[in-house]
């Protein structure tokens, strides 16, 4: 059935020309979304899926997880400073990265700071109706300025939880536009929250340093965090720089694909630009290396993020946390005790409310002893209220293609270009094969 779909969907949807093989399925009308059920990467080297990146932890060694960290503190780019950091060969370091991406053992995303391009981030949390869900997915992200979506399973059914970024003077069009879903019966209810940047816990590498026992046979010590709470620094939230990134479509462009990894050769983001901005791709080199290192210089890049999953996608759950703190204190030591978690994690914080929402991609033999950990933080007064979701990484999306709505020099995005954009959706649900 599911390689039936895919022949009919290309059989409607023409292969995007700008990215030839790199397959843009536009599909249930032109939502603008990367991949279906797989990371940005399904796009970048087919056929490597989610899946694939589950299963490569144990083809890492302890230098390679060395270097990897290293690259995260220099840059993925930057191999000289990695190899000097480590006091290793510069041909050794060079090797073993040039095997990362050959194998495609480990990706690395550019997270940027989006609030000095004139957005801000909203959470919405959604019920969704659970006979229309394939569709309501589609309708909450009609247009490329969603971030990420997450369909998840808790206490009053099937939900979905989307972040977006989107100018606020524009975000009361989107609420109106969730309203809308409401009233024609796609989502029974939604809440919204304005969100921080969205925080991205480094992953605890040096834990697998330590314990070189077989991977997967591991129990990380969630209540151990609980005991160094009172010794953990709070979380810095940095807002960044608050004057505006002079920035044009050719920026976005750029952006976009360093979100989809960080260590794409600018030979081939020229290509690419060379047949969106038909121009010749040797006129954007120079521009992309000077680009590059302002984006650095001008902190417009506020780290990067590593694509690793140190278990199999069959031992392991995808959590959605929605905590609710005693206090601001306890949420920010919380925030800086998760720089231990071994496990990769994505954390929106609440402005204004001692709130938290955090995905986690947890091993199945560490649900009862993170399910005590959130009971004790609950017995110990840390927090006063929370949620725990079930998803799974086959419902979990991430879209970098904010370009696609900015236009002659503005971010495009209104109610009626919502409706027209779910009008196409639903349209196309004709094509949908359930």
């Amino acid at each position: 059935m599911e390689k039936f779909i895919i022949q009919k969907l290309f059989s409607l949807y023409k292969v995007n020309a700008l990215f030839g093989v790199e397959v843009f399925l536009k599909y249930l009308g032109e939502r603008g979304r990367w991949c279906l059920n797989l990371p940005p990467y399904e796009v970048i080297a087919p056929p490597y899926t989610l899946e694939h990146y589950f299963g490569t932890h144990d083809k890492l060694d302890s230098f390679d997880l060395q270097i990897i960290s290293e690259m995260l503190k220099s840059g993925p780019r930057n191999l000289t400073v990695v190899a000097e950091k480590l006091g290793k060969p510069q041909q050794t370091v060079n090797y073993r990265v040039r095997r990362f991406d050959s194998e495609k053992l480990v990706g690395f995303k550019a997270v940027f700071d989006l609030t000095r391009l004139g957005l801000e981030h909203l959470g919405v949390l959604t019920k969704i109706n659970l006979s229309k869900q394939l569709v309501t997915e589609e309708l909450l992200t009609p247009l490329p300025f969603w971030r990420l979506l997450a369909v998840i399973d808790g206490l009053n059914g099937r939900g979905g939880y989307v972040r977006y970024s989107i100018p606020e003077k524009k975000k009361y069009e989107l609420i109106k536009y969730l309203k809308y879903l409401k009233e024609n019966s796609f989502i029974e209810e939604f809440d919204f929250y304005t969100l921080h940047q969205p925080i991205y816990p480094d992953i605890n590498l040096n834990y697998y340093l330590k314990e070189r026992t077989r991977i997967g046979g591991n129990v990380f010590n969630w209540l151990d965090l609980i005991m160094k709470i009172d010794e953990i620094e709070p979380f810095k939230i940095d807002e960044g720089k608050k004057e505006l990134f002079k920035f044009n479509l050719k920026d976005l462009f750029f952006i976009s694909r360093l979100e989809l990894n960080a260590r794409e050769k600018f030979v081939d983001i020229a290509e690419k630009m060379g047949r969106l901005f038909k121009e010749e791709p040797t006129n954007f080199l120079p521009w992309l290396s000077k680009r590059y290192k302002t984006y650095l210089e001008e902190k417009i890049i506020r780290k990067f993020h590593p694509y690793i999953f140190p278990y199999s996608a069959k031992q392991t759950l995808l959590l959605m946390v929605n905590f609710v703190f005693s206090n601001e204190n306890f949420l920010l030591k919380f925030l800086n005790a998760l720089k231990e978690v071994p496990y990769r994690t994505v954390c929106d914080k609440v402005k204004n409310e001692n709130r938290l929402f955090f995905l986690i991609f947890l091993p199945v033999y560490d649900l009862s002893v993170f399910h005590d950990f959130v009971y004790q933080l609950a017995e110990t007064g840390i927090i006063k209220a929370g949620n725990i979701y079930f998803g799974t990484h086959k419902k979990i999306w991430n879209n970098v293609l904010l370009y696609e709505i900015y236009k002659d020099g503005e971010w495009k995005i209104s109610f009626e270009d919502l409706i027209k954009a779910a009008g196409k959706v639903e349209e196309s649900k004709k094509y949908d094969f359930i």
